[in-house]
């Protein structure tokens, strides 16, 4: 099973401090930061031993040494980072991204979908501060959000086009609750290939002390999907059975019993 956990962290040095420690107690094994306190190009307050793969807006951090990670150049830039996660079960991608509140979306689903594409079918979790808000994943009502409302709107749009899952689910709390007000502005995607795994998604309010709430994706295989490879397996192969030799040990099996003469 992989632990992930997605979070604002709103630049603020405490919640660093506390990330570090609540990711080790939790068994985490891979972090999803958006607006991480970043100083001299350097993620601060993670335990050692991580990796650790950051921009200016976002963070990648995997914490396993179970997993071969490489950061996908390509698809870094200043508002997100992409990273390739290898380990026995398979290779996936994670990516973190922020998206500017007073910014366009556009250029930020031009960035979605260039990830989207170099996970090339491989299953895909984004974990993004879309600053937007919409039924699609389980917003509730807040103040003033007619342009969070559009921004939701085409960003809803390319989920459907691209054919991703939200795996947000419906909860009383909001993923973003500070003094400027509630909302559920934080998404968690995944593409189709995510779905040979079963995803569970919940928010953890009392992990961290953002102004967003903790986000925790836990990412297991399906157990169906298990007893289909493990059938698969053991199926009987077919081709290039002596189906001769085969008829002559059933015919003799059969007259073991009193059934030769039927043959």
């Amino acid at each position: 099973m992989i632990r992930v956990l997605q979070l604002n962290c709103g630049r603020a040095e405490s919640v660093m401090n506390e990330l570090g420690v609540v990711a080790r107690e939790k068994g985490i094994n891979v972090c999803l930061l958006q607006e991480p306190l970043v100083r001299n190009e350097r993620v601060i307050g993670l335990p050692a031993g991580t990796n650790v793969f950051n921009s200016e807006w976002a963070a990648v951090v995997v914490d396993s040494k179970e997993m071969d990670v490489m950061c996908v150049e390509e698809c870094t830039n200043e508002w997100g980072v992409c990273v390739r996660l290898d380990s026995k079960t398979g290779s996936m991608y994670v990516c973190s991204m922020y998206c500017k509140f007073n910014r366009e979306i556009e250029p930020y689903l031009e960035y979605l979908e260039r990830v989207i594409d170099c996970a090339k079918g491989r299953p895909l979790i984004v974990g993004m501060n879309a600053n937007a808000v919409s039924p699609m994943w389980h917003s509730k009502n807040a103040e003033d959000k007619d342009e969070r409302e559009e921004r939701g709107n085409k960003l809803e749009q390319m989920i459907s086009a691209k054919e991703l899952i939200v795996l947000n689910e419906p909860s009383e709390y909001y993923t973003f609750s500070g003094p400027n007000g509630e909302s559920d502005i934080d998404v968690t995607l995944g593409n189709a290939a995510l779905l040979k795994y079963e995803c569970n998604w919940e928010l953890k309010i009392e992990w961290c002390e953002s102004d967003h709430n903790a986000m925790l994706i836990e990412i297991r295989p399906d157990e169906q999907e298990k007893i289909n490879k493990k059938v698969t397996k053991n199926r009987w192969k077919l081709k290039g059975a002596d189906w001769e030799k085969y008829g002559k040990e059933v015919h003799v099996e059969l007259e073991k019993i009193g059934y030769g003469n039927f043959l």
